[in-house]
């Protein structure tokens, strides 16, 4: 094996331990989890104040508030599903407010 083979070997074995690493941490939240679990259950994309309804009402045990689903949409918006989007779980339009699964088979996932 040549020295160029060894070096693409151990750049793809990284990159493979990076993409892991990445893919952990993003699911290291409970709400992600939850939020990957909504985009699971939807057949198609949905708008993100319906995710953060149904990630509030996962979330809760009685009844949710608006006031609950705000902060849950706020905190959806700005933190999470920035962060599933970045390392390929979600795709996140933010502009238009629409999230939709990224991950077709969850086998498929790098961890």
């Amino acid at each position: 094996m040549s020295d160029s083979s060894l070096h693409s070997a151990a750049d793809t074995s990284e990159r493979r331990r990076t993409s892991s690493r990445n893919h952990l941490r993003a699911i290291t939240s409970e709400r992600r989890r939850v939020t990957l679990s909504v985009l699971a259950d939807a057949s198609t994309p949905i708008d993100a104040r319906t995710v953060a309804r149904r990630v509030a009402d996962r979330e809760e045990t009685g009844g949710v508030t608006t006031d609950r689903i705000e902060e849950t949409h706020v905190s959806l918006h700005h933190i999470h599903l920035p962060a599933l989007a970045d390392v390929g779980l979600a795709a996140y339009d933010a502009e238009r407010g629409i999230v939709d699964d990224a991950v077709e088979d969850v086998e498929s996932l790098p961890v």
